[in-house]
């Protein structure tokens, strides 16, 4: 009983002795900058951006980001992959009855809903990261979403990386919505930005997408297409002569 009571005294004593974190302390906020940039990097980039709406200090630290990854699979809630698994399942699919039916129709409902939710909420990040394009400076941009009449705001953003941010490495994957046709994401008819011969562009991915007029990219050195018709690239040695690296995957 004597041991158990001085060895409580001594834990007692010992917590006594140890700093004890303050309410609403914020420790996060005493990191360095470097710091901080490095855990925004192991985060999306719609996280990211959201971040700058913390305080004044946070609001400079994605502009500093060098990376941007906007993926359309990342806002999809997990209710729309259970509805995907739904739809599919066989059970469901093979009743020739009404109720079978009225499943795989719902099915359908929620998950076209999910999909529109997800691409206006790309397309709003997007807008919102043209509209605030000045000093910014910015490697690598990864654009995934669905092939749909809102793309307009990808192409947008996509020319103001190549001309107002000097981004090195682009690539656009765009998606056919669930259980439609592939319909291929198309570029204005000028191309994918607005300066060419000033582009500092180096590596272009695209898939899903119609390849673009890409004369007047002199930096552009790598090419990957992929899920692109044969018809859509027979010429991009002519267009692009400067070429030393060139993947195609599963074209057609």
């Amino acid at each position: 009983m004597m041991a158990r009571s001085g060895r409580d005294r001594f834990l007692r004593r010992r917590r006594s002795c140890q700093p004890q974190a303050v309410h609403g302390d914020d420790r996060i906020s005493a990191l360095s900058d470097d710091l901080l940039l490095d855990i925004l990097g192991r985060l999306d980039t719609r996280t990211v951006l959201a971040t700058g709406m913390l305080s004044k200090r946070w609001a400079g630290l994605p502009r500093e980001h060098p990376v941007l990854d906007f993926r359309v699979g990342d806002i999809l809630p997990p209710r729309y992959h259970r509805w995907l698994l739904l739809h599919r399942d066989p059970e469901v699919t093979g009743f020739h009855h009404k109720s079978g039916a009225a499943k795989v129709e719902k099915a359908m409902r929620h998950i076209r809903r999910y999909e529109r939710r997800a691409m206006r909420a790309l397309a709003s990040s997007a807008e919102r990261l043209s509209d605030a394009a000045a000093g910014r400076r910015v490697s690598r941009l990864t654009l995934e979403f669905f092939s749909t009449h809102n793309t307009g705001c990808i192409n947008r953003l996509i020319s103001t990386a190549i001309d107002a941010w000097e981004v090195r490495d682009v690539v656009a994957v765009a998606k056919p919505v669930y259980s439609q046709r592939r319909k291929f994401h198309a570029f204005p008819s000028q191309g994918i930005c607005g300066h060419p011969h000033a582009s500092r562009l180096r590596s272009l991915k695209l898939a899903g997408c119609a390849l673009p007029p890409l004369r007047g990219h002199g930096a552009l050195t790598v090419l990957v297409l992929q899920d692109t018709p044969m018809s859509a690239y027979e010429g991009v040695f002519t267009l692009c002569p400067q070429l030393q690296v060139l993947h195609l995957i599963s074209c057609y």
